[in-house]
């Protein structure tokens, strides 16, 4: 009888699992089926669109044979008209992880936020290397997103501002050298307001169109003006490692180079672009394998459009003071 009446109670336990009430849950419990619900809305018809995630909030679960979960996600939307919306999405999403089963228990329902920013934005007063990263996503972005002509290269990055969501906003200026296809160059400014997903492939949202405009500096450059820059381009980084395979005749160390570190770097436009920049390279003897820290101030020209890179003048290089 004593076993009658537990195995009842564990019976009642369990129904009251299946049928239990809703309880509150966090914002790291949703946040996969934050990126999933977005990705399947985007599919569904009358949501046809771009989403990119804000927040999720009002998080509830309730345990069921697996777990529903009701919550409000916060997006930024992207119509087919290429305008941007801040929306509110009510979600009510059934997930079963061991048989991968995971759908909507009910249709989405999205309405206009009220309120198109979440949180407060920060003024950032340095520059770190993840905004330089974002700035340089943008540049990318430019082009492949919203049709810019030109190649994009970052100069100089200002005005920082950064709002922490699911993913970070980021307003600020960012100065671009623009290569365009008949060989010319631009410098511009531009304005820019974007999300950045570092979980979902780097991937960068603009918040708003882009207000650029042309710098009046661009005359003075194009007759040979320098620009000083703390913003380490891929270019720049293969320009590098294309000068350090040639260092040895001007460190005196016969072996292998490879690049530490880029600083003190400047631009100039010129037919193609100069670039001075100290390289910071580790050499290895090949004769007896011993490292050395040596430091080589290069002068070089690139034109992108032939391929072309060679020394304006002859490297010039010493032992790296830190490591000596």
């Amino acid at each position: 009888m004593l076993k009658l009446v537990v195995l009842a109670l564990t019976l009642c336990v369990a129904s009251g699992q299946i049928a239990g009430g809703w309880e509150a849950g966090t914002i790291n419990e949703v946040s996969e089926l934050a990126l999933w619900a977005t990705n399947q809305m985007s599919q569904l018809a009358g949501f046809e669109g771009d989403y990119t995630i804000q927040t999720p909030r009002n998080v509830q679960k309730q345990i069921v044979n697996g777990v529903n979960y009701k919550f409000t996600l916060d997006v930024v939307y992207r119509g087919a008209n290429g305008k941007y919306e801040f929306k509110s999405c009510n979600l009510y999403i059934f997930d079963q992880p061991w048989t991968n089963t995971r759908n909507f228990v009910e249709a989405p329902v999205c309405s206009a936020q009220q309120q198109k920013q979440t949180g407060g934005w920060t003024q950032v007063t340095k520059v770190t290397d993840d905004i330089l990263e974002v700035a340089q996503l943008t540049a990318k972005a430019m082009t492949s997103q919203l049709g810019f002509a030109g190649e994009h290269n970052v100069v100089k990055v200002e005005n920082v501002q950064r709002q922490i969501v699911a993913g970070v906003n980021y307003k600020f200026t960012i100065e671009y050298l623009v290569s365009n296809n008949d060989h010319t160059y631009m410098l511009k400014s531009c304005d820019l307001q974007v999300n950045h997903q570092s979980w979902n492939n780097n991937k960068i949202t603009f918040l708003a169109a882009p207000v650029c405009r042309q710098l009046p500096s661009l005359r003075q450059m194009l007759a040979g003006g320098w620009t000083q820059t703390n913003v380490i381009t891929d270019e720049m980084m293969s320009l590098a490692s294309w000068a350090t395979s040639q260092l040895s005749a001007f460190t005196g160390v016969s072996g292998e180079h490879t690049v530490m570190t880029l600083r003190n770097m400047q631009t100039q436009v010129v037919s193609g672009i100069n670039y001075k920049f100290t390289v910071d390279v580790l050499a290895q003897d090949s004769s007896n394998g011993k490292y050395s820290f040596k430091s080589c101030d290069l002068f070089i020209n690139y034109q992108a459009w032939t391929n072309t890179k060679t020394f304006v003048e002859e490297p010039k290089c010493g032992n790296n003071p830190n490591f000596q």
